[in-house]
């Protein structure tokens, strides 16, 4: 009888350790490789996104490179406690991410590297590769966002239809 209970311990074990949530530092570690490695670009024009975390915020630097002359930097600070929703739209040649605060909620802080002009919005756009759709990226993305909203102490409301 002793083993038989032992054995079922041991099997019950590895369920435990696996079931558990991902880490905040996991969460962070995820979101900011699939945000960097599937930036847009093509022929015309280049993203590069570096991504880094604070204690309440998503901080998103933006490059836009564009072969016509133009370049753009951005340093974006978005408030991960008040995401509310994670959508996603598909373009003719990319997927676009959009991060939107709760209560159209007017933090999401735009600071031009360049300029030195700061805005606050309410919504921040990614612009990604079409591959993220052959990786199943969107539902995870959206996922793992809901996820770091709950450890930053934010709320997510279920969808009921």
């Amino acid at each position: 009888m002793k083993n038989f209970v032992l054995l079922i311990i041991l099997l019950m074990v590895p369920f435990f350790l696996f079931s558990q949530d991902a880490t905040k530092k996991e969460t962070q570690d995820w979101i900011k490789d699939k945000i960097e490695l599937y930036a847009y670009n093509d022929n015309e024009t280049a993203f590069n996104y570096k991504v880094n975390f604070d204690a309440t915020s998503i901080i998103i630097d933006e490059e836009l490179i564009h072969n016509v002359g133009g370049h753009l930097n951005h340093k974006i600070s978005i408030p991960l406690k008040n995401l509310m929703q994670v959508t996603f739209k598909e373009k003719t040649d990319n997927v676009s991410m959009y991060l939107k605060l709760r209560n159209n909620a007017v933090e999401i802080k735009d600071e031009s590297i360049i300029s030195g002009e700061t805005k606050y919005t309410s919504t921040y756009q990614l612009m990604f590769q079409k591959s993220i759709d052959s990786e199943g990226l969107r539902p995870r993305l959206t996922k793992a966002f809901k996820h770091l909203v709950k450890l930053y102490g934010g709320i997510i409301v279920a969808e009921k239809f």
